[in-house]
C-alpha cells in the first residue's frame, strides 16, 4: 500500500532559472505508491474513481499500479480508470498475470504498446542480460533477432484520441528516453494533464549515463523548464535527480 515517506526533505521546485526554491505544499497531500525500485510519488486528490490514469513504461514491476488501484478501492470503493502499457514480451506477461489477479478489473486496461514521441513500429533492444533490465528504442545495428524486437509506439495524443479522453489526471512514464517526446507532444498539442510523475534519462551528474537518450542535464533542465511554463510545476526529485513530479499550478492554488 502507498506510504508517507521521506517525502517533506524532499519538496523542491527547480525554478526557469536553474534555482533550486522551496515550494508551499503540504507533503501530507502526497503519497508514494510502489516498491522503492517502480515507485512514483502521487497527489492524493487525484486517486478517486473519476480519476484517468495513464501508467507507461511497467517492465516487469507493477507495484505502483497495484498500489494505485488498491489505494483507491481503499479510500473510495472503486477502483480509478487505468491504462497499463508496455510493448514488450516479459512486459505483456507481468501485466497479464496481474490483471488476472484483478479478476480483469473493467476499469483496468492493458496495452502492449510503448508510448513515445513518434507513432510507428520501432525497434527496441535489452538494455543487459536478464528480464529485470529494461528495454529501449536502438537502431538494432549489431542486435541479434533474440536481442531485439520490433514493437508498436504511440503517441500521447494519439491513444488520447483513440480513447476519447480530453484530460488525463495521473501520467506516470519511465519510458527509457522517450518522455522528451513525450512532453514535445503535450505542449505542442496542449494536451490536458495534471500530474506528470516521470524518470528523466540521459546525463546525470550524479550517476553518469542513464537510458538510452543521449540528453545532456543542460538539455533536460531546458525540459523542466517547458513544463513549468506550460504550468507545470517541479514540486519533487529524488535525491539521485531521476524521478521528477511536476503538478498542474491551478490545483495548488497558484
Amino acid at each position: 500500500m502507498g506510504e508517507i515517506i521521506k517525502i517533506e526533505n524532499l519538496i523542491k521546485c527547480i525554478s526557469v532559472k536553474g534555482e533550486e526554491t522551496k515550494i508551499t505544499i503540504d507533503p501530507e497531500k502526497l503519497i508514494f505508491l510502489g516498491d522503492r525500485y517502480g515507485g512514483y510519488v502521487v497527489l492524493k486528490d487525484l486517486i478517486n474513481p473519476t480519476s484517468i490514469c495513464y501508467s507507461a513504461g511497467v517492465g516487469v514491476n507493477v507495484s505502483f499500479d497495484n498500489d494505485l488501484y488498491n489505494t483507491c478501492v481503499e479510500w473510495h470503493g472503486i477502483p480509478c480508470h487505468h491504462w497499463v502499457m508496455d510493448p514488450t514480451p516479459s512486459s505483456k506477461k507481468v501485466m497479464e498475470t496481474w490483471h488476472k489477479k484483478l479478476k480483469m478489473n473493467l476499469t483496468t486496461h492493458i496495452l502492449t504498446c510503448g508510448l513515445g514521441g513518434e507513432d510507428g513500429d520501432f525497434k527496441f533492444s535489452h538494455q543487459g542480460p536478464g528480464i529485470s533490465w529494461s528495454f529501449e528504442k536502438t537502431t538494432g545495428e549489431g542486435m541479434t533477432s533474440e536481442t531485439t524486437k520490433i514493437v508498436p509506439v504511440k503517441k500521447l495524443s494519439t491513444l488520447m484520441k483513440e480513447n476519447s479522453h480530453k484530460k488525463i489526471n495521473i501520467l506516470k512514464m519511465d519510458i527509457e528516453g522517450d518522455e522528451y517526446g513525450i512532453i514535445d507532444d503535450i505542449i505542442e498539442n496542449k494536451l490536458d494533464i495534471d500530474m506528470i510523475a516521470l524518470e528523466f534519462h540521459g546525463h546525470n551528474p550524479k550517476i553518469g549515463k542513464w537510458g538510452y537518450s543521449k540528453i545532456s542535464r543542460n538539455s533536460r533542465n531546458e525540459y523542466i523548464a517547458k513544463l513549468e511554463k506550460y504550468k507545470l510545476s517541479n514540486v519533487w526529485k529524488d535525491k539521485g535527480e531521476r524521478d521528477y513530479l511536476f503538478i498542474k499550478n491551478e490545483l495548488m492554488g497558484f
